[in-house]
């Protein structure tokens, strides 16, 4: 169904690692991203 999905989740994470940063000073971004690293991890 995801073909090669385990490499495009860790770029995604080292994405949103980076992302997190950002989102410090904006509170609705943390929480979208929180939901959508959630959401990797349980399709992962």
């Amino acid at each position: 169904m995801f073909p090669n999905f385990s490499m495009h989740k860790q770029t995604a994470m080292k994405i949103f690692s980076t992302e997190e940063i950002f989102a410090f000073s904006h509170p609705k971004a943390k929480t979208a991203l929180t939901k959508f690293k959630q959401l990797l991890l349980d399709i992962g």
